[in-house]
């Protein structure tokens, strides 16, 4: 009765989410992540006998980027995004309740644990993937699982079996989880819990060498940045990595990294120079504790953790709060501990010292406070209204695109290849297949001015076909920005290279005369 009472309880604590899955039912924010359209498309494809390919790409390329198991889940809904919500909110209060387990596990007391478990429930980003078509919280899910079975150290090598079936389900929900491989057989082998490694590691490794074979077999000629971009991770990073940016590549994402745990927490939009040392120092605090976790015997969390951001730093963009999110429960226990140690202390310096020492407390604790509150205030600003105004944002911005999709759907030839920074929503809207740009990491690095690189797409573009080009008020939302936008507008705008055949309010669309055409 307690263990029903207890999960009912975390259920509750994911009414939040849950309301903001009932009020955004169809979905507006699909396609903010761009990576949640190409996941709805690809099920779409598989439901449809079409096979596991990106559909909205004039080529359709067989799609051996993105793992399987999500699409394939998808695909056994019914095609409405409703259906899709649903599906994707299920997954919070599964989360919510693996979380409180380990920070019990992690001996947690009871009220510490709810807090903590609240903490989680309550985070923007929380919501935000617990409504949107998006494996971070699949992911923690089975990554939540298979570690709970594991921290026990007389693990039988059944439970071990059971995990690394979980380690499957977390490799073909996102490929990261490759590092699963290497931290649970290490600490199982250090343990001389060999048949247990073994039992873990087999499906594990089963399912790496299966998929990469099946995109061995499946690979599709990747001759430009665009089809790298689409079709592989490691063809993408082999073609834009640079030796000579990558000593600032790592700089920057160990920044990123720091800044997006933080953010998980105190959450801001804001920037400034006060809010970056904050996300320092608590960053800091909670691998501090962690540490402490992992000398108290909590081993197989933080190994992953330290091996899952390995691989973010050498990652070809700066990782934001959605590539960190799957260490949110660690963090957030790391956290904990350090915190709960200094605070500790500075009580009993408050209690036991004098003079200097004793006011010495105050602003440690006052620090302490400081930083619940924020935490407090961010995460109640952020459900009452970034939230709310962040979807409102997205309905008026489907709104006001709804012209030029209509219009592209009754004016262009089917077999049209359009341009767009939103090419999988365009295909949702009209059917026609286009490309978007590829951002290059030398482009978000700073080594290669933004300028320079929009003026070099029209020859890639007449490379790939492309006939028509969708300019509109919101692209690059997610990369350069306004920097990004002004650009392309001034090179859309040169008649000599570019016909305007559309305009309103939000959208502009062109066309590229072919070469023995007038221009």
């Amino acid at each position: 009765m307690k263990a029903i009472l207890t999960g009912l309880a975390l259920t509750i604590l994911a009414i939040p989410s849950a309301c903001f899955a009932w009020r955004c039912r169809e979905m507006p924010q699909l396609g903010a992540w761009h990576d949640d359209a190409i996941y709805w498309i690809s099920a779409r494809s598989l439901a449809t006998g079409h096979g596991y390919t990106i559909a909205h790409l004039p080529t359709q390329p067989p799609q051996t980027k993105y793992p399987p198991l999500y699409p394939a889940l998808m695909a056994l809904l019914p095609d409405n995004l409703a259906a899709a919500t649903l599906f994707q909110w299920t997954f919070a209060p599964l989360f919510l309740v693996l979380a409180w387990s380990w920070f019990r596990r992690c001996t947690f007391g009871p009220a510490s644990s709810w807090g903590l478990t609240l903490l989680l429930a309550a985070a923007p980003m929380t919501t935000l993937f617990a409504v949107s078509l998006m494996t971070e919280l699949p992911f923690t899910v089975a990554l939540l699982g298979l570690i709970l079975l594991m921290e026990d150290r007389d693990v039988s090598t059944g439970r071990a079996a059971l995990a690394g079936a979980l380690a499957v389900a977390a490799f073909l929900l996102r490929t990261n989880a490759i590092v699963l491989v290497f931290a649970v057989p290490a600490l199982l082998a250090y343990r001389r819990r060999f048949r247990q490694a073994l039992a873990f590691a087999a499906p594990l490794v089963a399912a790496i060498a299966g998929w990469q074979g099946w995109c061995a077999v499946h690979r599709f000629p990747a001759r430009d940045d665009i089809t790298a971009y689409y079709t592989s991770y490691t063809a993408f990073y082999l073609r834009t990595f640079s030796w000579t940016e990558f000593p600032h590549r790592v700089w920057t994402n160990a920044d990123a990294i720091i800044e997006s745990l933080a953010k998980l927490v105190l959450f801001y939009t804001s920037e400034g120079p006060w809010l970056r040392a904050v996300s320092w120092v608590i960053t800091a605090a909670a691998v501090a504790g962690v540490v402490a976790l992992f000398r108290r015997g909590i081993r197989y969390y933080p190994l992953f953790g330290a091996l899952f951001a390995a691989v973010l730093l050498l990652w070809q963009y700066p990782p934001d709060q959605r590539f960190v999110y799957p260490l949110f429960p660690l963090y957030v226990a790391g956290l904990a501990t350090r915190l709960t140690e200094v605070a500790s202390l500075g009580v009993r310096s408050w209690k036991t010292a004098t003079g200097a020492n004793r006011i010495a407390a105050i602003p440690v604790l006052a620090a302490i406070a400081a930083l619940v509150a924020g935490s407090l205030w961010s995460t109640t600003e952020s459900t009452v209204v970034l939230l709310p105004d962040y979807f409102a944002g997205r309905r008026s911005e489907l709104s006001r695109l709804t012209p030029v999709w209509r219009w592209i759907a009754a004016a262009t030839p089917s077999d049209a290849r359009f341009v767009s920074c939103d090419d999988t929503l365009l295909f949702l809207h009209t059917g026609r297949r286009s490309y978007s740009q590829p951002i290059l990491p030398s482009v978000v690095y700073g080594s290669r001015p933004i300028p320079d690189y929009i003026a070099g797409l029209p020859a890639l573009w007449r490379s790939l076909g492309v006939t028509h080009v969708l300019l509109t008020d919101y692209d690059f939302q997610r990369d350069l920005h306004a920097a990004g936008h002004d650009a392309l507008a001034r090179l859309l705008s040169d008649p000599r290279r570019f016909r305007l055949v559309y305009t309103d309010q939000a959208a502009r669309v062109y066309t590229l005369p072919s070469e023995n055409e007038p221009h």
